[in-house]
């Protein structure tokens, strides 16, 4: 069985760190142009200012899945809105309720942090019917251009 908590501390974020880049190069568009170099220290700074916070999925200790939440003001309504910055959950475990967990969890401390919307992105390919199961609907499209580097 598994554990969905939320958990902000520095620690936390280095024991994420081998999945976050597991998820970079599996589904970013530009992991082949620009290599993956996490900055904990910056995301450590957001944690303690209160705009980012972290649930973990744990199975025996080990984590298995990670959902990351922003949190800031939408500049129209001027009330905050949860951006998800990061979903992944290990391949062998897909097919069990850990995303669905982590999502309740991650909504919950939206929720707590006076968000009144939960933003998901999902990639292209990826299966957005976890989402829509859980009563989002689809808003908008994202575009990316990666420029030279």
């Amino acid at each position: 069985m598994y554990k969905v908590e939320e958990e902000n501390t520095y620690q936390a974020m280095v024991e994420a760190y081998e999945l976050a880049k597991a998820h970079y190069y599996e589904v970013e568009a530009k992991s082949d142009k620009i290599e993956f170099r996490l900055d904990l220290n910056l995301l450590d700074q957001y944690m303690k200012m209160g705009l980012l916070y972290l649930v973990l999925a744990r199975k025996d200790g080990e984590v298995i899945g990670y959902f990351a939440n922003l949190i800031s003001p939408d500049a129209i309504t001027s009330r905050p809105v949860a951006k998800e910055f990061g979903i992944y959950v290990k391949p062998e475990h897909r097919k069990s309720s850990v995303f669905t967990s982590m999502l309740e969890k991650a909504e919950e401390g939206a929720k707590k942090r006076g968000a009144y919307s939960q933003l998901l992105m999902f990639k292209e390919g990826h299966d957005v019917g976890l989402a829509e199961k859980c009563g989002y609907e689809p808003t908008e499209r994202i575009y990316q251009k990666v420029f030279e580097v």
